[in-house]
Protein backbone atom coordinates (compact mmCIF):
# COMPACT_ATOMS: atom_id res chain seq x y z
CA UNK A 1 0.00 0.00 0.00
CA UNK A 2 2.94 2.33 1.02
CA UNK A 3 4.56 1.70 -2.55
CA UNK A 4 0.89 2.88 -4.34
CA UNK A 5 0.59 6.05 -2.07
CA UNK A 6 4.45 6.82 -3.30
CA UNK A 7 3.38 6.46 -7.07
CA UNK A 8 0.10 8.78 -6.22
CA UNK A 9 2.64 11.66 -4.71
CA UNK A 10 4.79 11.30 -7.47
CA UNK A 11 2.24 12.35 -9.92
CA UNK A 12 0.92 14.87 -8.59
CA UNK A 13 -2.20 12.99 -7.18
CA UNK A 14 -1.40 13.11 -3.59
CA UNK A 15 1.05 15.28 -1.41
CA UNK A 16 2.25 14.74 2.13
CA UNK A 17 2.84 17.04 5.09
CA UNK A 18 4.79 16.13 8.27
CA UNK A 19 4.57 17.73 11.48
CA UNK A 20 5.45 17.22 14.82
CA UNK A 21 4.50 17.83 18.45
CA UNK A 22 6.56 17.52 21.38
CA UNK A 23 5.58 16.44 24.72
CA UNK A 24 7.19 17.56 27.83
CA UNK A 25 8.33 15.34 30.86
CA UNK A 26 5.93 16.51 33.15
CA UNK A 27 3.10 17.09 30.42
CA UNK A 28 -0.02 14.80 29.04
CA UNK A 29 -0.64 16.91 25.53
CA UNK A 30 0.74 18.76 22.88
CA UNK A 31 -1.49 19.99 19.88
CA UNK A 32 -0.02 21.25 16.01
CA UNK A 33 -1.73 22.40 13.30
CA UNK A 34 -1.67 22.08 9.65
CA UNK A 35 -3.65 23.71 6.73
CA UNK A 36 -5.23 22.12 3.98
CA UNK A 37 -8.09 21.85 1.59
CA UNK A 38 -8.96 18.31 0.32
CA UNK A 39 -8.91 15.08 2.38
CA UNK A 40 -6.87 12.96 4.40
CA UNK A 41 -6.60 9.39 3.08
CA UNK A 42 -3.94 8.03 5.56
CA UNK A 43 -1.35 8.83 7.54
CA UNK A 44 2.27 7.14 9.81
CA UNK A 45 3.11 8.37 13.42
CA UNK A 46 6.01 7.73 14.76
CA UNK A 47 6.16 7.57 18.51
CA UNK A 48 8.99 8.30 20.58
CA UNK A 49 10.60 5.76 23.39
CA UNK A 50 9.37 7.59 26.30
CA UNK A 51 11.10 7.21 29.81
CA UNK A 52 7.64 5.91 31.18
CA UNK A 53 5.31 3.01 29.91
CA UNK A 54 2.73 5.50 28.20
CA UNK A 55 1.04 4.87 24.89
CA UNK A 56 -0.52 7.99 22.59
CA UNK A 57 -3.79 8.78 21.61
CA UNK A 58 -4.06 11.01 18.05
CA UNK A 59 -7.20 13.25 17.44
CA UNK A 60 -8.13 15.50 14.57
CA UNK A 61 -10.32 18.25 14.72
CA UNK A 62 -11.58 21.21 12.12
CA UNK A 63 -11.32 24.68 11.98
CA UNK A 64 -14.77 24.82 14.17
CA UNK A 65 -13.13 22.29 17.06
CA UNK A 66 -15.19 19.25 15.46
CA UNK A 67 -13.39 16.17 16.41
CA UNK A 68 -13.09 14.49 12.68
CA UNK A 69 -11.08 11.25 13.84
CA UNK A 70 -9.25 9.72 16.82
CA UNK A 71 -6.97 6.39 17.69
CA UNK A 72 -5.76 5.22 21.00
CA UNK A 73 -3.70 3.10 22.18
CA UNK A 74 -0.90 3.36 20.01
CA UNK A 75 2.18 2.32 21.53
CA UNK A 76 5.16 3.98 22.13
CA UNK A 77 8.65 3.77 20.35
CA UNK A 78 6.61 2.71 16.71
CA UNK A 79 5.95 3.60 13.52
CA UNK A 80 2.25 3.14 12.84
CA UNK A 81 0.52 3.54 9.15
CA UNK A 82 -3.25 3.84 9.15
CA UNK A 83 -4.75 3.37 6.09
CA UNK A 84 -8.12 2.26 7.27
CA UNK A 85 -9.85 5.55 7.13
CA UNK A 86 -13.20 4.03 5.94
CA UNK A 87 -14.05 8.03 4.83
CA UNK A 88 -11.49 10.08 4.03
CA UNK A 89 -11.08 12.80 6.67
CA UNK A 90 -12.19 16.20 4.79
CA UNK A 91 -9.86 19.22 5.37
CA UNK A 92 -11.15 22.53 4.81
CA UNK A 93 -8.73 25.13 5.82
CA UNK A 94 -6.60 25.22 9.49
CA UNK A 95 -6.52 21.20 11.26
CA UNK A 96 -5.14 20.72 14.69
CA UNK A 97 -3.47 17.07 15.71
CA UNK A 98 -3.84 16.60 19.65
CA UNK A 99 -1.31 14.13 20.93
CA UNK A 100 -1.51 12.86 24.06
CA UNK A 101 0.24 10.58 25.94
CA UNK A 102 -1.57 8.19 28.61
CA UNK A 103 0.52 9.59 31.91
CA UNK A 104 3.78 11.34 32.14
CA UNK A 105 6.14 10.30 29.72
CA UNK A 106 8.62 10.88 32.20
CA UNK A 107 13.00 11.82 31.47
CA UNK A 108 12.69 14.59 28.63
CA UNK A 109 9.49 14.01 27.20
CA UNK A 110 9.51 13.19 23.67
CA UNK A 111 8.57 14.32 19.60
CA UNK A 112 5.98 12.38 18.34
CA UNK A 113 6.44 12.97 14.46
CA UNK A 114 3.03 12.38 11.74
CA UNK A 115 3.24 12.36 7.88
CA UNK A 116 -0.21 13.19 6.41
CA UNK A 117 -0.81 11.84 2.89
CA UNK A 118 -3.12 14.54 1.48
CA UNK A 119 -5.62 14.86 -1.47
Amino acid sequence: MIARLMELIENRLMTTKTVTTAIAAGETSNTTTFEHRGALFAYQIITPDYTNAVTTTIGITDSDGYALYSLAAIARDTTTFVNELCQKIPCDGKMTITITASGVPGGTGGTTTVKLYLR
